[in-house]
């Protein structure tokens, strides 16, 4: 069995090498947002700490991710 979804495909008949095919996940402590972002096309992986909603769903627009997990 083989579970595919938009952030996990990587062949490239099916996503575009041009564009990035980020996977997000998200944690909250207290106050504060943790942000990891994983590029399935490039193997670029971030990570990034938010100290506000409003700093976080910024960078969720601005990686446009294929999948929030």
């Amino acid at each position: 069995v083989r579970i595919v979804t938009p952030g996990t495909v990587i062949s490239s008949s099916l996503i575009s090498e041009k564009s990035n095919n980020f996977i997000v996940a998200l944690a909250q402590v207290g106050s504060i947002f943790g942000l990891a972002a994983c590029d399935i096309t490039t193997a670029s992986f971030r990570v990034i700490e938010l100290e506000s909603e409003h700093e976080l769903l910024d960078e969720i627009y601005r990686l446009a991710p294929s999948e929030i997990v």
